[in-house]
């Protein structure tokens, strides 16, 4: 399996395995790397994708460091 990183815009990368368009790899406003994955039409793909990178979980947890972060700057500064 061969993983590309194609340079899409300032920041932002789009990912292919083996060809296939699987997502978008690009740095938020705070500074973080996210992924975005895409829908694909190979099923077991799919269910790896879908199984590694819960997006529910992520936009959560992104959330979450990003509110951290305000207070704790609050606190702090």
């Amino acid at each position: 399996m061969r993983v590309s990183y194609v340079w899409y815009d300032h920041d932002a990368y789009v990912v292919q395995l083996d060809e296939t368009l699987v997502g978008m790899l690009f740095k938020t406003f705070e500074g973080y790397w996210t992924f975005r994955r895409y829908k694909v039409d190979d099923e077991e793909l799919q269910a790896f994708l879908d199984a590694s990178f819960p997006s529910a979980y992520y936009e959560k947890l992104i959330i979450a460091k990003r509110d951290i972060s305000k207070k704790l700057r609050g606190w702090c500064g």
